[in-house]
């Protein structure tokens, strides 16, 4: 069965002029290669979460590599600090409570490597020093748990910056 007949029918009711059929045959097949992860020249943006519940990092991760990211994770500052010294992702999430580093200096400890990187402070602390505390370190965003899905990836997506295909 061809792509085409897998469209819904709505889809279908506007493919009558050989010209938009030409042109929703190339978006919709530049999406579908975008769904499946291979576009040519592309490769997936990598997210790093630091969290220490691994509940979290199941919930997060699962949100993340449905949106089409590539998720890696680490449950401590120091393993965080040894995988990123491998290399850099394109965004950075962490907790601020952690057992061996909380957040702030994990955070500091990444600035001296990168200045560039997006951090996003995940956390479920409400005091507004922690905020404070957090651009400090130099964070990009500073987010309470719990956090809509749809706002933490629009949140990322805009630290990210747009995507480029071409």
């Amino acid at each position: 069965m061809s792509w085409l007949a897998r469209l819904p029918t709505i889809s279908r009711v506007h493919f009558d002029d050989r010209r938009r059929v030409g042109r929703c045959v190339f978006f919709a097949r530049i999406l579908e290669k975008e769904r499946m992860g291979c576009m040519a020249g592309l490769e997936k943006k990598k997210i790093f979460v630091v969290d220490d519940d691994p509940m979290f990092i199941m919930s997060i991760k699962g949100l993340i590599t449905g949106a089409g990211y590539d998720v890696e994770t680490a449950t401590t500052g120091k393993d965080a600090l040894e995988r990123l010294g491998k290399g850099m992702p394109h965004l950075i999430i962490i907790d601020v409570i952690m057992k061996d580093m909380n957040g702030f200096e994990l955070t500091r400890a990444i600035r001296d490597i990168d200045k560039k990187v997006p951090i996003i402070i995940l956390t479920g602390m409400r005091a507004e020093s922690d905020k404070f505390e957090a651009k400090l370190a130099g964070a990009n965003e500073y987010m309470n748990k719990p956090v809509s899905p749809d706002v933490l990836l629009r949140r990322m997506r805009s630290l990210m910056g747009p995507t480029n295909y071409s």
